[in-house]
């Protein structure tokens, strides 16, 4: 069991320096991903969970408002 533990230790070591130089690689490139290319690249899914990310937000600062008001 200690050798598996090890074995993932040192894969996910690896895999993080490797995964860390191609984002790096591709950022000095200009070809890591972006926001903005996302947004180019599919609008209709980025407006969607834009939406869902605000609705949470306002449900997140609502709601408690709205349950106190009821309890008064």
């Amino acid at each position: 069991m200690v050798e598996v533990k090890q074995f993932l230790d040192a894969y996910q070591k690896q895999r993080l320096a490797r995964v860390r130089a191609e984002l790096e690689a591709a950022r000095r490139d200009g070809t890591a991903p972006t926001f903005w290319s996302a947004l180019k690249a599919d609008p209709l899914r980025m407006s969607l969970q834009l939406a869902a990310v605000i609705l949470l937000i306002v449900l997140t600062i609502a709601v408690p408002f709205m349950l106190l008001s009821r309890a008064g």
